[in-house]
């Protein structure tokens, strides 16, 4: 669903020299291409950009204008499902390759999961869900590479359709995520510090987003789609997603 803006809200946009630029994306395959200075410059725009958002109080458009603290809940949501999902296949005999893939890594999913919700709600949380209220903090949503330039000070973004009231920490996350998922390695810890250090957050902030970063997306999000059927796939291709998956999250940071 397209987004219809408030007057208020784009008038607040130009006021901070920030555009919407709705012309298609050029270059699909700049992902696979970024270097590590350009990842690092992205972010540093990302950085200027909430700083020029945050504070604006009104009403963003037609659709809910808060998802403060949704990342963190669903994850945990999540996570208890697949646990449920495991104890009850535990003792059973596994019905398809699929629950044979899953047994088989079962463990180190739930593990990865746990590990990384524990570093992200051991960094002050709690106080980075007032920080962002107080602040009227507000996130893209879309974090893509190209949903965001920046040319002669202003800064254009391809779409506000996902935009929110949020942690700002949030669009790191979703930024950081996109590109693990489309390209090779890079030092994320040092992408993450040098987010931090252009937006003057506490050191608390990089374990938040080291640990969100580390959850196991890919991985949960196919065994939810198994559970709920949501995909007509047969079992073999939903082992094969899920091994898939397991390649995406990537190694932890």
């Amino acid at each position: 669903m397209s987004i219809r803006l408030t007057d208020e809200f784009n008038k607040y946009l130009e006021s901070k020299g920030i555009e919407l630029d709705i012309s298609p994306v050029k270059d699909k395959e700049l992902v696979d291409r970024i270097t590590l200075e350009e990842a690092a410059e992205k972010l540093e725009i990302l950085a200027e950009l909430h700083k020029r958002l945050m504070g604006y109080e009104g009403h963003i458009g037609n659709h809910l204008t808060s998802s403060i603290g949704e990342l963190m809940e669903n994850n945990k949501a999540n996570l208890r499902r697949l646990k449920r999902d495991v104890s009850y296949l535990k003792d059973l005999k596994p019905a398809n390759v699929f629950e044979e893939t899953l047994k088989r890594y079962a463990q180190k999913i739930i593990t990865r999961g746990e590990r990384a919700l524990a570093l992200a709600s051991s960094s002050d949380y709690t106080k980075k869900v007032y920080r962002s209220m107080n602040n009227n903090e507000i996130c893209l949503g879309n974090a893509d590479i190209d949903s965001f330039y920046r040319r002669d000070g202003v800064i254009y973004i391809k779409s506000l359709n996902k935009c929110t009231y949020n942690l700002i920490e949030c669009d790191v996350i979703d930024f950081i995520n996109r590109l693990k998922k489309q390209r090779e390695q890079l030092p994320y810890d040092e992408l993450i510090k040098k987010y931090i250090e252009a937006s003057s957050l506490e050191g608390s902030s990089y374990d938040f987003i080291r640990g969100m970063v580390n959850y196991p997306y890919e991985c949960v999000k196919v065994c939810t789609r198994y559970r709920r059927m949501k995909k007509p796939w047969t079992p073999e291709k939903y082992a094969y997603s899920l091994n898939t998956a397991m390649v995406k999250d990537g190694e932890e940071i």
